[in-house]
């Protein structure tokens, strides 16, 4: 079994992943094989499903089930009774491959981020992909209208003749585009120009060292980035001048660097752990922290908060900083799981890209999910525009399309609380506990099982158009499994739907306004509109 569920795995992945130029797709997570399952219902945001061995409710943040209701065993209906009119309907399914899960596949349904699917009487689990894929060869570099990489430059889908690879950034400045390749190249108007020529060989001088990155400054003037240090380059004249040579490794402060260049006139970066600023009008050198205290990789200003500063370190840190008078202050180091070396950010999460994968990290929770993302990321292939931000790794792009829906809908799984006093949290977390749990206790001292129903009962009734299970657990104090097993005959689910139905039914028969029916009973008008008879039954 265990050989199939991996071949099965890896088709659907290939399929919906791989097989398309740019596709979004699901990847399995799990499979149920030991029931025979029947359908799905979704009831207050719950999600449950019917089986042979009884109904159970998903449970998505832990990826199990919890037996609800082990007396019913079949197909159910909307009001979880026994469907004896149910038979097998083959239904269109979202998945695509293979066949034997398309063809054969009978129920479906979304819960958070997860897709549920039932097949042959199989429940399967699939992770529904956020983000979309396209293959391409080893991407080293990405920009609104080009991709470079070692198989070759592309800009508008056209590859270029006069370099065969990319292993530096590509920059678009309005009509003319730079591909940093270690040397340097031009297309405008849809011409080639190499204004320098340097492919890492002895047959090349390369005299101003290799070249990974340009910024445009005015007037046909750009900053040019090389392992030798920073030039002022003049295009016009196709003239270097360096401003200033490198002691280790020229690490720019991204982020708000075209912005800084344009309102202060000042470029600022990291090198040999000190933070730099350069003047572009007068190329005047500034200080502005003189020691580091840790050795810099990759750094940003926060896009939400540029008093702060991310940074990725040699020794797997993810490093926070804020900005005082008299530089950086370190404020706080998480350790990186898997190796980064390209760090970027949108709003409040923090992009983490290495060889390992894509972590994403949560910068006001302080949470980290792991490898988001499993592949060989290229270092600096990384492009963000608005709400959109791609990943180059050595199989392709990877690409979010809408960031604001993104980290609205991504959940953290793997939180730990961080704290500077974790015996004072621990302390109070487990006083909160114990007081919990002699509180339900007294109450369910004081009161009997049938009063309890009877005040459960009531609460329903009061609120039948808005109330849920949460909603019932909060207002008596009681988890999900206290609350259902009070009494095998009493289970609040179904006896909110059958008071809402009785309801909906005695409001239609008195011929009220579907607007008023959709108040009372909190069913949507929609819904009613379309079991209207199946409520008059």
């Amino acid at each position: 079994m265990f050989y199939i569920k991996f071949i099965l795995s890896f088709i659907v992945l290939f399929n919906n992943g791989f097989a398309n130029s740019l596709t979004k797709g699901f990847i399995i997570k799990k499979i149920y094989d030991d029931k025979v399952f029947y359908n799905f219902v979704a009831y207050d945001n719950d999600l449950y499903v019917s089986s042979n061995k009884g109904i159970f409710i998903v449970n998505s943040s832990e990826d199990n089930l919890t037996l609800f209701d082990a007396s019913i065993t079949g197909p159910i209906n909307s009001i979880f009774e026994k469907n004896n009119n149910y038979k097998v309907k083959f239904v269109k399914s979202p998945i695509a491959y293979p066949e034997l899960i398309n063809k054969t596949t009978t129920d479906f349904a979304y819960l958070d981020n997860d897709l549920y699917l039932i097949a042959r009487g199989q429940l399967l689990i699939y992770n529904s992909l956020t983000y979309s894929f396209k293959p391409f060869g080893s991407v080293r570099s990405i920009s609104e209208n080009a991709v470079g990489s070692y198989g070759g430059v592309y800009i508008n889908g056209n590859k270029l003749n006069t370099i065969t690879y990319s292993d530096g950034q590509i920059k678009e400045f309005g009509s003319i585009t730079f591909i940093c390749y270690n040397g340097l190249v031009s297309y405008k108007n849809n011409t080639e120009t190499k204004l320098y020529n340097n492919d890492n060989s002895i047959r090349t001088k390369g005299e101003y060292g290799r070249i990974s990155n340009i910024y445009a400054i005015g007037n046909s003037k750009y900053l040019v980035i090389s392992d030798k240090g920073v030039y002022n380059y003049d295009y016009e004249s196709n003239v270097f001048k360096l401003i200033y040579n490198a002691q280790n490794e020229i690490i720019p402060i991204r982020n708000k660097i075209n912005e800084r260049i344009k309102d202060r006139k000042e470029f600022h970066f990291i090198d040999n752990k000190r933070y730099i600023s350069i003047n572009i009008n007068t190329n005047k050198i500034d200080v502005i922290d003189q020691d580091i205290d840790h050795q810099i990789n990759d750094i940003l200003e926060s896009d939400k908060n540029g008093n702060d500063f991310y940074a990725i370190s040699e020794n797997k840190l993810l490093l926070t900083y804020k900005r005082t008078k008299n530089g950086l202050k370190l404020i706080d180091k998480t350790p990186i799981k898997h190796t980064a070396h390209t760090i970027s950010d949108f709003d409040n999460l923090v992009f983490l890209s290495g060889n390992n994968g894509l972590s994403i990290f949560e910068k006001s929770k302080k949470l980290t999910i792991d490898n988001y993302i499993v592949d060989e990321f290229n270092k600096h292939a990384v492009y963000k525009k608005n709400n959109k931000i791609s990943f180059g790794s050595i199989h392709g792009i990877y690409a979010i399309d809408n960031l604001v829906d993104f980290e609205k809908n991504l959940i953290f799984k793997n939180f730990k609380i961080s704290s500077q006093r974790p015996y004072l949290y621990f302390g109070a977390l487990l006083l909160i506990v114990i007081l919990v749990l002699i509180i339900k206790k007294l109450r369910k001292k004081n009161i009997s099982d049938e009063q309890l129903i009877s005040n459960i009962k009531r609460f329903i009734n009061k609120n039948l158009s808005r109330v849920t299970l949460k909603m019932l657990e909060a207002e008596f104090n009681l988890d999900y499994n206290d609350i259902n097993s009070i009494n095998k005959n009493f289970k609040p689910a179904k006896y909110i739907k059958q008071e809402r139905l009785e309801l909906a039914k005695k409001l239609l028969l008195n011929k009220r306004l579907i607007s008023e029916v959709s108040e009372k009973t909190g069913y949507s008008e929609t819904y009613i509109l379309k079991n209207k008879y199946k409520f008059l039954k």
